[in-house]
């Protein structure tokens, strides 16, 4: 309850002017204008964040070149520091988009501290760069390229494993087969690798498929350019001193 609420009743019982039901209707009647005042307030800043992500061309504009565009922070957390950060267009008016973002995350911290919001504290990262994916612009954070190769190394190291190529004994080539795994950025298998018939093939060609999809989505997604060389295809599997060996003769 706002303080005018607390006056009004010291009011009325200093003054013994109103009784329970007249306190009762005063009251709900400001809870009331408060809250729609405070839904109108709710709704300017909404209106004012849609305008700036309107002016910043991120979602109009398509990235062709990560040089076009920077990024900045906005908002106000009641706790301190911004609620995130935005990309946009340097072909804009910068000093004027600028200046809204400034104004909206000073509304901001007003409306917080007017309206006692509380937010949760965690540090929002800073983004390390721009980059356009998808003909996006997409801020970028240091260790999201390197986490998510780390991925593809763990499943890649899976699906060796799976093969059982390091750990069975290859006495008889007949078997074992090979499959293609991975996918050049312009095309074309990465390399060849040996498996056990013994395995669960279908499992194992799931794993393969799911390492393939995820590997090209990696090299569209980060820019990745691979050697244009065509990876030439075994002919058979021949076991050397116990070891399932690709033969390309």
């Amino acid at each position: 309850m706002k303080k005018i609420s607390l006056l009004a009743i010291a009011i009325c019982l200093t003054l013994n002017s109103c009784n329970s039901d007249d306190l009762i209707k005063y009251t709900d009647k400001e809870i009331k204008t408060e809250k729609n005042t405070k839904n109108k307030e709710s709704e300017e800043l909404t209106k004012l964040y849609n305008k700036i992500l309107e002016l910043s061309l991120v979602n109009s504009q398509t990235c062709d070149n990560a040089k076009d565009w920077a990024f900045t922070a906005i908002g106000s957390k009641s706790c301190g520091g911004p609620t995130e950060y935005i990309a946009y267009s340097l072909k804009i008016n910068t000093d004027n988009f600028l200046k809204k973002v400034k104004e909206y995350t000073n509304k901001q911290s007003e409306f917080n501290t007017k309206w006692g919001v509380v937010s949760s504290c965690e540090v929002i990262p800073v983004p390390k760069s721009v980059e356009c994916v998808n003909g996006k612009p997409t801020l970028v954070y240091e260790n999201i390229q390197k986490e998510e190769e780390q991925n593809l190394k763990n499943l890649y190291n899976e699906i060796v494993t799976f093969s059982q190529i390091n750990s069975k004994t290859c006495n008889n080539p007949k078997e074992w087969a090979f499959t293609a795994i991975g996918i050049k950025s312009c095309g074309g298998a990465e390399k060849y690798i040996p498996y056990s018939l013994a395995i669960d093939k279908d499992a194992f060609l799931g794993m393969i498929s799911r390492y393939n999809d995820l590997q090209n989505k990696f090299n569209e997604k980060w820019g990745i350019n691979s050697i244009c060389d065509i990876t030439p295809v075994p002919t058979s599997i021949e076991c050397m001193d116990g070891k399932a060996t690709l033969s390309y003769k």
